[in-house]
């Protein structure tokens, strides 16, 4: 068992480097991506694409149907040889049923200028779903490293397109093609160069009850978790407009930067480990504990830094067209610092059989979106819609910890008392100084400084209380890189 459970972290950590690592460039490449094209296209393009997306990313759990995550899930029916081909063909049929009715429902009732960009979100969105098989197969047996090169090539070289396609004044489309070629890089990274899964149709009665009983299961907390994403988006694009609309997503990409710098890496390791320790609540509980203690100290010192540079990060390198996301940022605070946890911590129901905890919870969440969005956005515009999110994320982790205590063993003290008072103390601190030293520094000056010094302070607490527990985590990382380097030795 203790074999198991070590070969399982050494996955888990080559996993995780892989991630991080590739993560790390599509960060950055993606951040001064998104800071040339709005600068070289205004909110408006912006708005237009974010309202297209949302609809399509909502009405795309359907053919999904939660296939992806019966089949990590481990049964008897997907331990068969034929369970990845029986995926496969369902994906393919549930997808091409559903770009059809949705093609045909969006033609008829928008303009003419917003039905081409469906047309071309649906299409790659379909293609994108045909190699969702191959990255299952890799997900569940905690092998991320062709995940990461094929995300990277994608982010790399879509770049490129996009920026050349805004300077010679294509608009929306310098983000349509994002998606298009992204969408053809996986394809060709999962089944054409060197194969991880050879597609094939396959039938079978007993696995295709499994996956329409299961994934039934999965599907409305799916769609739940897609609306609580992206019914604030639907909802200011209807109401406020496209222009708001864009001024509201890049705030919230931005307030995402923790989630993608903190979660993504994380996740889809985190799940497969959950999924494999379903069966021991003690290492389960260890495994759980370990992930969210990092998970929750990185966020919160990412989201206080980004909290402060906000003004000064906006207007230098975004431009002055785009001040008015600096209030929204700063009100997502909450959400910037809690918003990882929903899919760290919420990723462990499913992985263990119990997906209905999650569905419950965001059937709340929504019910307080929904009734935020109404009571606050139409009074404050897009700085209510950014509370109206974050009082959602809130809302949604205070039910996911008091839940999951039934099948972890948490301290909630330990994991969020000491980074709460690191970030408030740090935050403090950073913003006294900056405003003492502003006669005598500009606005880059002013974000470097608030930068380091809180940096400092909430670092210096963190590892002041935990410097034990921290260089436990390293020597672990580090002890379980040299043992995988030694196995592949002669």
């Amino acid at each position: 068992m203790s074999d198991g459970l070590a070969d399982l972290r050494q996955k888990g950590t080559s996993s995780l480097a892989w991630n991080s690592a590739s993560q790390a460039v599509q960060l950055a490449v993606t951040l001064v991506r998104s800071i040339l094209l709005a600068r070289a296209l205004g909110p408006e393009p912006f708005g237009m694409y974010a309202y297209a997306q949302a609809i399509v990313a909502i009405t795309s759990v359907f053919p999904e149907f939660g296939l992806g995550t019966a089949y990590l899930h481990r049964t008897v029916e997907t331990e068969d040889e034929d369970a990845l081909g029986v995926h496969f063909t369902l994906t393919v049929l549930f997808s091409f049923v559903w770009a059809i009715l949705l093609l045909t429902a969006l033609w008829s009732s928008s303009s003419e200028d917003t039905s081409w960009v469906f047309v071309v979100l649906v299409i790659a969105a379909f293609v994108t779903s045909l190699s969702k098989t191959a990255q299952l197969r890799l997900l569940r047996s905690v092998t991320h490293r062709r995940i990461a090169i094929v995300d990277l090539a994608s982010t790399i070289a879509t770049t490129p397109l996009a920026l050349y396609l805004a300077h010679q004044g294509m608009g929306i489309w310098s983000l349509l093609v994002i998606d298009v070629v992204a969408a053809w890089i996986n394809i060709l990274g999962y089944y054409v160069f060197a194969p991880v899964w050879r597609p094939k149709l396959k039938w079978n009665k007993g696995i295709v009850s499994y996956y329409v009983r299961y994934g039934s299961k999965i599907l409305s907390s799916n769609l739940l978790a897609l609306l609580n994403d992206k019914l604030d988006d639907v909802w200011t694009g209807r109401y406020l407009g496209s222009i708001d609309l864009g001024f509201y997503s890049r705030a919230y990409g931005l307030a995402n930067y923790p989630a993608r710098i903190v979660t993504v890496p994380v996740t889809g390791v985190a799940g497969g480990m959950y999924a494999e320790l379903k069966g021991d609540r003690a290492r389960l509980s260890r495994a759980f504990s370990e992930i969210n203690w990092a998970v929750i100290r990185a966020s919160f010192l990412l989201s206080g830094l980004l909290f402060l540079a906000a003004p000064e990060f906006v207007g230098l390198v975004l431009g002055s067209q785009w001040l008015p996301v600096v209030p929204p940022v700063r009100l997502m605070l909450g959400y910037m610092m809690l918003d990882p946890l929903r899919y760290s911590m919420g990723g462990l129901p499913p992985m263990i059989g119990r997906p209905w905890v999650i569905a419950r919870i965001q059937v709340v969440q929504l019910v307080v979106l929904v009734a935020m969005l109404y009571l606050l956005g139409p009074r404050l515009g897009v700085n209510g819609v950014a509370l109206a999110s974050t009082i959602m994320v809130v809302v949604g982790v205070v039910l996911i910890l008091v839940r999951i205590r039934q099948s972890v063993d948490i301290s909630v003290r330990g994991l969020f008392a000491l980074p709460m008072a690191a970030l408030v103390t740090g935050i403090v601190l950073s913003s006294i100084v900056a405003l003492a030293a502003a006669p005598w520094t500009e606005e880059l000056g002013s974000m470097l400084l608030k930068g380091l010094v809180f940096a400092g302070v909430y670092s210096a607490l963190i590892g002041a209380v935990e410097k034990r527990r921290i260089r436990d985590a390293v020597t672990l990382v580090l002890r379980m890189s040299f043992d995988r380097r030694d196995q592949g030795k002669p």
